[in-house]
């Protein structure tokens, strides 16, 4: 028996981290969360399901987003296929070499289900960006508990909402507006706006059929509000 092999094996699973994120902007969040867990634990390794982002901070990828990003019940069930491809790989990869715990980002419709089949074999799951109960499907609270052990909360009006349910949550701040903290000064500058200027960004999303879908429905609001007068 080779028990220095043995050794090598379980201290590797001991750092193993299984990452989750199922559009552009959680593959983002998801790889900034990477790259601060090896900072402090060189030793972990990363598998899992996400994009570039996550691929460039060192996650071993299962399946990329690009498969799989959806908006909208068509476009679920075309991607259906890929998310069940993605999902066998992984739990696969989960099998053979089971991670110490899992981060899971955004994406409730998977990470939800994911959550809960993670803690049944009693890996500890902690859920990065909260399902958004405060806007729909405020049901989902009553299920928080089995699926997750903790919830790492992006907005601060979130934690009231959350901590009924009896999962540790903590407020941590929005990752993206800490990344970019000079932006909008850059912004206002680049459209040669004064800082009295009130500024509303409308949004489409991260995913390209939001892009698609809501860019020109948000490009005809912008002009009717210019028209209006609402920017000045």
């Amino acid at each position: 028996m080779d028990l220095s092999a043995d050794y090598d094996t379980a201290v590797h699973r001991e750092h193993r981290i299984v990452v989750v994120a199922g559009e552009p902007s959680g593959d983002r969040i998801a790889a900034r969360a990477v790259a601060a867990i090896a900072a402090e634990l060189p030793a972990a390794s990363f598998i899992g399901i996400g994009g570039d982002a996550m691929e460039a901070a060192g996650v071993t990828l299962c399946a990329h987003v690009r498969s799989f990003c959806a908006l909208g019940i068509g476009d679920s069930l075309r991607s259906l296929p890929a998310w069940m491809n993605a999902y066998a790989s992984l739990r696969l990869a989960c099998r053979r070499e089971p991670p110490c715990a899992a981060l899971l980002v955004d994406c409730p419709e998977v990470n939800l289900r994911l959550g809960r089949a993670f803690r049944q074999e009693g890996i500890p799951v902690l859920q990065y960006v909260a399902p958004k109960v405060w806007a729909w499907r405020r049901t989902r609270l009553r299920t928080l508990a089995d699926r997750m052990d903790a919830l790492a909360l992006v907005l601060p009006f979130e934690e009231e909402i959350f901590l009924p349910t009896g999962v540790p949550v903590q407020f941590v701040g929005h990752p993206l507006v800490e990344d970019e903290p000079g932006q909008g000064a850059e912004a206002r500058r680049a459209l040669h706006l004064t800082a009295d200027v009130p500024v509303a960004a409308l949004l489409p999303g991260s995913r390209p059929s939001e892009v698609q879908r809501m860019g020109p429905l948000l490009i005809d609001v912008g002009a009717s509000l210019r028209r209006q007068g609402v920017d000045r």
